[in-house]
């Protein structure tokens, strides 16, 4: 992989350097943005300080994390059913989105940012409505970006039910 050290513009605008070979943030880091920035949908705040939802902070709990992998689970919400029983489409992009997200400023400084650039999803097969799993690998990380990839896993199914690229870039 390719690594080095950087710098990257924290939200206070000053550069700040560290190293891209270890994490800048922990599994409560990422809790408390998770609890601040995110509404159930899996839709962000673009501001910190806005007022929460009536629905609350998105509920996905973080199992593990390291400089390489993460592992997140998402219980099922009434918003992310389609008919059928299984997920909706939009439901499972914002999973992979929140995922990426959370994986990119995890290596960064609290404080930093990450914007998703690009994703590719390709849909394995129907996501029975139910609790998923998502598995992060980070594959490349630069000062500017990260790229990753991320599965979908249901303890209904066997395989993966969704597999996505994604790359973020650092602000």
């Amino acid at each position: 992989m390719a690594r080095g050290g950087g710098g990257c513009t924290s939200a206070s605008g000053e550069l700040d350097a560290y190293s891209l070979d270890m994490l800048q943030q922990t599994i409560s880091d990422l809790e408390a943005i998770i609890a601040v920035r995110f509404d159930q949908s899996g839709a962000r705040s673009l501001d910190p300080d806005a007022p929460q939802r009536k629905d609350g902070p998105l509920s996905i709990v973080i199992h593990e994390l390291d400089e390489h992998r993460l592992v997140l689970r998402h219980p099922a919400r009434a918003e992310g059913l389609r008919p059928g029983g299984i997920w909706s489409g939009p439901s499972l992009v914002a999973i992979v989105d929140v995922a990426g997200y959370l994986m990119a400023v995890a290596h960064h400084p609290v404080g930093s940012d990450a914007y998703t650039l690009d994703m590719t999803l390709k849909y394995l097969q129907p996501a029975p409505f139910g609790e998923l799993t998502a598995e992060v690998e980070l594959l490349r990380l630069t000062s500017r970006s990260a790229y990753m990839q991320v599965g979908l896993f249901s303890p209904d199914v066997a395989g993966s039910v969704l597999h996505s690229t994604v790359t973020f870039a650092c602000a």
